[in-house]
């Protein structure tokens, strides 16, 4: 030591004070920049988190947006009254019947449709009987046990869990029906309960891509190569399952990530910011390695060393100007999903050419795209209906026939032809009958007097072959009904069932008044019908079928079924319109 001292005052003072200076500036040097080193480490990662929380709450929001569509189209189940009359119809039969299927296939079918992030979709009413719809048909492969009833589904743990959850959705990391060996879905289950008297129906389980999921994180390019966006369910006393990843990690990788995740900030190799989604019972989380984001900052430490006087102060404003460019853009995307969330469906702002201002603009477009979608898709329904009903209209108000055989029934009476005169009569009549003075509604006597003229018809062409029997109380002749919505099933009767039987035939019209609706029934003794799809599927009876749906609602409909002793019978189920109710029932639907 003492020769180090005796060497350094033998050195020139002018390389002491050099020395000296050179000691003491490194020590500063290296003293600040450590400081400087730490706090702006802290910071780095203080800001980090902070921007990502942010983005993990703009994400949370789609993904809230994203869920309730996918639960709201889940409970229209409930509030289907053709859906819960075909699930809950009791039977005896192992699976459901070919109407109740029908009718469930085509609301589950309308979901799939509608939703191009839900896969499958499968429900199960109480007494195992299962329908199961799915946009990849090869999927009916998976689920074959159940549907042969090879395993019962009722006995799975998901419906202990919708039992427990009493009939809020139940979010899983995972299919809970299948195991396809891609874990590309995760499944959302419900117990199924009747809103009309609280009772189990059975369950549903929807299986959603887990693409659907990275709509939420945007879609801009990354500035870390191990950054990543998970979304986690949490479970207690183990690590939790992962649910999506934005990136492909081998599985030690994400194993180690999934072991330091509660360890939160004391992680010895990454940092986590997270954000919980209330909805699923998620967690969003953002992860990245330390070493890379720290790696990032070593121009920074080397240019502290060299400048830390002039960047102590630089930093601060830089820090400041770069936080609120981030933010920005994130608070006016959050401001305008919470204004969409209300109910205001247009979004004027505009947004940077940032990563989280293209999430914006995207978000923008989607959402005055959906509106300006259903807007126009009103206006074509409403235009389409419009012109079936002025299509029915032509077709049933034929005036100029009407005069065309008023004339021939003159000349058949000036020629003395009474039994042409009677059947241009009859047929006059009926057409008659049709026009009803441009009424849309009619007494149930105006509509049986076009039956009956129809059927005199009829037993002119085939010689008093068939036979009609009219049962209608009397206190139901006054009450009020669509025209010309019996006389077509009448005339199917003779068509499809009476023609092709050989020797005589009777059609019966009976009505049953129960409580506020007006059961009518056409029945023949024919020879029935093999196919009903191609009668329902007739301009007529599907005239007929919209006719109802646009006038009375959807749940009054019409339906078909054969006769054990023969033949086919026909029933209409509409509400009771009497007389009182007339006016105001054509100011409204007019």
């Amino acid at each position: 030591m003492k020769g180090k001292k005796h060497h350094f005052d033998r050195l020139p003072i002018r390389r002491q004070i050099f020395l000296a200076l050179s000691v003491m500036s490194i020590a500063a040097v290296l003293l600040v920049g450590s400081v400087l080193s730490y706090f702006y480490g802290r910071s780095l990662s203080r800001d980090y988190r902070s921007a990502h929380k942010s983005a993990l709450q703009v994400a949370d929001n789609i993904l809230d947006m994203n869920f309730q569509s996918i639960i709201d189209q889940e409970r229209s189940l409930l509030t289907n009254q053709a859906f819960r009359t075909a699930f809950c119809n009791d039977s005896d039969q192992t699976y459901f019947t070919s109407w109740q299927s029908r009718i469930i296939r085509g609301e589950l079918q309308d979901i799939l449709f509608n939703n191009s992030g839900i896969r499958d979709i499968l429900v199960v009413n109480t007494d195992g009987k299962i329908v199961f719809e799915s946009q990849n048909d090869y999927n009916n492969y998976y689920v074959m046990s159940y549907l042969s009833h090879e395993e019962s589904v009722l006995q799975e743990s998901w419906v202990t869990d919708c039992d427990t959850a009493k009939g809020k959705e139940v979010f899983y990391s995972g299919n809970i029906l299948f195991d396809n060996g891609k874990n590309d879905a995760f499944s959302l289950a419900k117990r199924l309960n009747n809103p009309a008297n609280g009772k189990l129906m059975g369950y549903a389980v929807f299986n959603i891509r887990k693409s659907y999921l990275a709509a939420a994180f945007g879609r801009g390019e990354r500035d870390y190569t191990t950054a990543d966006y998970m979304i986690l369910e949490e479970h207690e006393g183990r690590n939790p399952s992962l649910v999506y990843s934005s990136i492909d990690l081998d599985s030690d990788e994400m194993h180690q990530i999934l072991s330091e995740y509660g360890d939160g900030e004391q992680s010895r190799h990454y940092f986590f910011t997270s954000y919980k989604n209330s909805t699923a019972d998620w967690v969003l989380v953002n992860v990245i390695s330390k070493h890379e984001l720290f790696e990032r900052s070593l121009f920074i430490y080397l240019l502290d060393l060299v400048l830390a006087a002039v960047l102590i102060g630089l930093s601060v404003v830089i820090s400041s100007n770069i936080s609120k460019r981030i933010t920005r853009p994130l608070r006016m995307l959050e401001e305008n999903i919470m204004q969409v969330s209300r109910g205001n469906y247009s979004v004027d702002d505009h947004f940077d050419n940032s990563e989280v201002g293209r999430i914006g603009t995207q978000f923008k477009h989607m959402v005055n795209d959906n509106l300006d979608l259903q807007n126009r898709l009103m206006q074509s329904e409403i235009k389409e209906r419009e012109s079936e009903l002025l299509l029915l209209q032509s077709q049933i108000n034929p005036h100029y026939l009407y005069n065309t055989l008023d004339t021939l029934y003159f000349m058949a009476v000036i020629r003395d032809e009474d039994e042409i005169a009677s059947f241009v009569q009859a047929l006059s009549e009926n057409f008659k009958l049709s026009l009803n003075q441009g009424d849309k509604i009619i007494p149930v006597r105006n509509e049986l007097e076009r039956i009956r003229a129809y059927m005199k018809i009829q037993n002119y062409r085939f010689h008093d072959r068939y036979h009609l029997d009219i049962d209608v109380p009397d206190k139901v002749m006054d009450d009020y009904i669509l025209t010309f919505i019996l006389q077509p099933l009448v005339e199917n009767s003779v068509y499809h069932g009476l023609e092709p039987k050989t020797g005589p035939g009777t059609i019966s019209l009976r009505v049953q008044e129960a409580g506020d609706t007006l059961i009518f029934t056409v029945e023949d003794d024919g020879v029935g019908i093999q196919d009903f799809s191609s009668v329902q599927a007739g301009y007529g009876v599907r005239n007929i079928s919209e006719r109802i749906h646009l006038f009375y609602g959807d749940q009054y409909n019409i339906s078909y079924r054969n006769r054990e002793e023969g033949g086919t019978a026909v029933t209409i189920v509409i509400p009771v319109l009497s007389k009182e109710r007339v006016d105001e029932v054509l100011g409204r639907k007019a």
